[in-house]
């Protein structure tokens, strides 16, 4: 099975402001677009809310959210240092096993802000395969999380600095371990390999010793997993050269030099990013340039870049549909919002544990990348082993929420149609509810209308026995999304 993605030379149209016209019609399809791109997709009432809005002032809002939001209150255990997770679990062995527990925990409410908001939790997802770090501890764990929502939508030169004095990452890339005599190069060398410059791109090997000989001195830390924090002692105060510029460089001043001497190849290190996050993956080196200048020009601000693309022809363009392959996460949350799955249930059946487990089961396992590099994304998620895994996810959610109650499929399709709808129509309306464009061949639409038609006599759609209200429609509706999950086209987005 394949899936034929447009390439996006294809796409012709620049950054200048959207305007609907007959070729870019303010449409459901556009603002589904919006929603799989900037957030996780919407129901039926967030698409019609949204086609009854100026686009360009509905891009402005769901902006404004994500700059507005606070960040999820911290858990009661949130900051705590080993001596605490033992004085409440008793012992070693039960806190090692809680970490598991309580990572498991986090994922499921980060399912949920998923679920329910947009950008600011698009965006967390974005830097969750950016600045990477995995650890034991659930409290550097959470307080990493914490980052990545703080600086969402806010400074990259700032956010870059957290990230390096953070505990997660002081300890995931040896930071800890970067001692004055004895200099540790991990993390200076990922934090211009895959944090602001890319693969051997404006830098040098001298250039990565000394930056890790200016971010020493982070060593200290007492107890364990307490914070860590700059020791004296530890710290190499010698002159370093980077980027051609000797003194007695510390940690901000690594900082500041980057951004000052590379400021233009970060911006477009991360605005490549961002167009092959939300647009495609395969990048438009124009667009890129330009979107890079508006970051320069606001001193590395995210929101202004992000106003930018999201409000341009480029962005709404028909070559930009379609373009991206679902990730599990957008597979899976994007499905359970869509459908207006019901949640309720906390038995055998609850659905944000499947949301975890089908994660996990389609290697896309939240807090824990495979690596510090990330998730490869894009194409790489399909295979001859991911397809079948996905469609037995899809169908392990389904028989789920039919187990909860299965009302939900009716009222499911009570929100896209008028009860007295034609049945063929809310099948093939069904069918593009899920899809971001329409499907080329109208017999796949008759394919899908007879799963949909099937079991129920034929007449009955004639004669008005059928209707929305008929007793069998949660069972039809059912069929038609177990064959939905299987078009090719359902994988995009």
């Amino acid at each position: 099975m394949s899936v034929v993605i447009t390439s996006v030379s294809c796409n012709v149209s620049d950054l200048s402001e959207y305007s609907p016209s007959s070729v870019m019609p303010w449409d459901k399809q556009r603002v589904k677009h919006v929603y799989r791109r900037i957030g996780f997709g919407a129901t039926p009432a967030m698409i019609e809310e949204a086609l009854s809005k100026n686009p360009l002032d509905f891009v402005d809002t769901l902006i404004d959210e994500a700059v507005n939001m606070g960040t999820d209150p911290a858990p009661e255990w949130g900051y705590w240092d080993y001596t605490d997770f033992l004085s409440f679990y008793g012992t070693s062995s039960q806190v090692s096993s809680a970490t598991g527990t309580l990572r498991h925990e986090m994922s499921r409410t980060f399912c949920k802000d998923m679920r329910k908001n947009n950008l600011r939790d698009r965006l967390t997802m974005f830097w969750f395969n950016h600045f990477i770090a995995v650890n034991s501890s659930p409290s550097y764990t959470y307080q990493f999380f914490n980052l990545r929502q703080r600086y969402a939508i806010g400074n990259f030169k700032e956010f870059t600095s957290e990230v390096g004095l953070a505990n997660a990452m002081l300890w995931y890339l040896d930071g800890f371990y970067n001692k004055a005599g004895s200099p540790n190069e991990n993390y200076s060398r990922e934090l211009f390999e895959l944090f602001t410059l890319g693969v051997d791109n404006g830098y040098t090997q001298q250039d990565i010793v000394e930056t890790a000989r200016a971010l020493t001195g982070y060593n200290y830390r007492s107890p364990h997993w307490g914070d860590v924090v700059f020791r004296d002692r530890d710290f190499d105060d010698g002159e370093k050269t980077i980027f051609g510029l000797t003194g007695n460089w510390g940690y901000d001043d690594v900082i500041n030099i980057l951004f000052q001497e590379k400021g233009d190849l970060i911006a477009k290190f991360i605005c490549g990013k961002f167009y092959q996050y939300f647009v495609n993956f395969e990048i438009n080196d124009s667009i890129v340039d330009q979107l890079a200048q508006t970051f320069l020009a606001n001193n590395f601000e995210i929101e202004p870049v992000l106003r930018q693309l999201f409000k341009s022809n480029h962005f709404f363009d028909d070559y930009s549909l379609s373009t991206l392959i679902k990730s599990p996460v957008d597979l899976v949350i994007g499905f359970q919002k869509e459908l207006e799955m019901d949640f309720s249930a906390t038995n055998e059946y609850d659905l944000d544990d499947e949301a975890y487990n089908a994660l996990n089961n389609l290697e896309q396992v939240l807090f824990i990348p495979p690596n510090v590099s990330g998730w490869e994304e894009d194409e790489s998620w399909l295979t001859s082993v991911s397809f079948p895994e996905r469609w037995l996810r899809m169908e392990r959610m389904l028989e789920y929420q039919r187990q909860v109650d299965t009302e939900v499929f009716r009222a499911f399709a009570l929100n896209l149609f008028d009860a007295n709808a034609d049945a063929s129509f809310v099948a093939k309306g069904i069918v593009n509810h899920f899809l971001s464009y329409d499907l080329v061949h109208e017999s796949e639409y008759d394919e899908a209308i007879a799963v949909f038609k099937d079991g129920v006599p034929d007449n009955y759609f004639i004669d008005g026995t059928w209707n929305l209200y008929y007793q069998e429609v949660p069972n039809q509706v059912l069929s038609l999304l177990l064959h939905v999950i299987k078009i090719p086209e359902f994988q995009l987005k």
